[in-house]
């Protein structure tokens, strides 16, 4: 069994982390194209699907979803780089795929690349896009002026570069524990478990994603009686990140497991992280204990090919085809009124 120091680690990571980017940028997911200013190609308009529902509709989502992260799609016009998208067919949405598409914004804008777009015609989706906080920091196309409208929703895009999480982020954990607590039950309090959760997922997205910049976004949504949390981490994904010994890779063939069973019984502490520290890979099994314990509800995880449904487990599903995988890791999770909780 393999040790790690300090150092090492350092080592480790930094080796790791220019294969993954080298393997990326051969797939066009950092949009690597050399341009000079004066080059123009235009491509067709990426169309939405009418049902743009994440959690009902994950196949054609995330194929979307992928299409925006590749390079043959992406236009040049007098050397910007552009994606051009449509939400005009647009019938249903929620704010998983909202959460997704904001984070593949910040993303993109890591590269200099523009979006450029049409709402959909639905009004009942117009009116959630925009309750939801997604239209905030883009620009009109009538008079280029930022949009900043006050609804329902928020988001945080954090980068670590400095590679750990800071005082501030535990100080806005805590104010957003604050925040959904008080609108769900009508009380002075917070969720020590919505905290925990933040910092776990944090953590794990830091040190394993490999995304540029580390970049993650947290997204925030406030429903009725109902608070929806969710973290979009465009990295290379859990199941990317396990590590499985040789052992237990021929008990998983021998039982003809599954990537979605793998994923499960990463859930449940069957598998170490890459580092192989005894400390390590804690943070999923605890996600899992606090939806167990009915302190939140409604637990989704989508990663690589899996889509994994934690109150219906029948919804779960494996992506089968390679363009029709997740390349991160998306969390999303809702705290109510029937969640457990004593007043604090």
């Amino acid at each position: 069994m393999r040790t790690y120091n300090t150092e090492t680690r350092i080592q480790y990571k930094v080796i790791k982390r220019k294969k993954i980017i080298k393997l990326r940028k051969s797939k066009g997911y950092l949009f690597c194209l050399k341009i000079n200013n004066n080059l123009t190609i235009i491509n067709e308009i990426i169309n939405a699907p009418k049902d743009f529902r994440l959690i009902e509709n994950p196949i054609l989502c995330s194929y979307f979803f992928n299409l925006l992260r590749s390079k043959d799609k992406c236009c040049i016009i007098n050397g910007v780089k552009k994606f051009r998208i449509s939400l005009a067919k647009v019938e249903e949405i929620d704010f998983a795929t909202i959460s997704i598409l904001k984070c593949i914004f910040e993303e993109a804008k890591s590269y200099g690349i523009v979006f450029e777009g049409t709402l959909p015609k639905s009004q009942k989706c117009k009116d959630f896009l925009t309750n939801s906080g997604f239209l905030n920091n883009l620009y009109s196309s009538q008079d280029f002026h930022e949009i900043q409208i006050k609804g329902n929703g928020n988001y945080f895009s954090l980068e670590k570069k400095q590679g750990k999480l800071t005082k501030k982020d535990f100080e806005n954990f805590e104010n957003l524990s604050i925040e959904a607590y008080q609108h769900v039950f009508g009380v002075d309090g917070y969720s020590d478990q919505i905290i925990t959760l933040l910092k776990e997922i944090g953590g794990n997205v830091i040190e394993w994603s490999n995304s540029y910049n580390q970049l993650w976004q947290i997204g925030f949504y406030k429903d009725n009686d109902r608070v929806i949390f969710n973290v979009t981490d465009l990295g290379k994904g859990i199941l990317e990140s396990l590590y499985i010994s040789q052992k237990l890779k021929m008990i998983d063939l021998f039982f003809f497991r599954d990537s979605l069973q793998i994923l499960s019984r990463a859930f449940e502490r069957r598998y170490g992280s890459l580092s192989q520290e005894i400390n390590r890979n804690k943070g999923l099994p605890s996600i899992k204990r606090i939806f167990d314990e009915n302190k939140i509800t409604n637990l989704i995880v989508v990663t690589n090919e899996v889509l994994l449904n934690f109150k219906q487990p029948k919804k779960s599903i494996i992506l089968q085809k390679s363009n029709l995988k997740f390349h991160g890791t998306f969390y999303q999770w809702e705290l109510d009124k029937n969640c457990i909780y004593h007043d604090k």
